[in-house]
């Protein structure tokens, strides 16, 4: 797994989240990211 395309993928939807203020909805992108995690 490529780090840095976790880490600037995380900080993109993280700055779409605070930029449209949706940030409940990005909480399941969390999940998913835990998930990549284990791989």
């Amino acid at each position: 797994m490529n780090l840095q395309i976790f880490m600037s993928t995380y900080l993109m939807v993280d700055t779409m989240g605070l930029t449209f203020g949706h940030i409940n909805s990005w909480r399941p992108l969390s999940s998913w990211i835990r998930k990549v995690e284990k791989i």
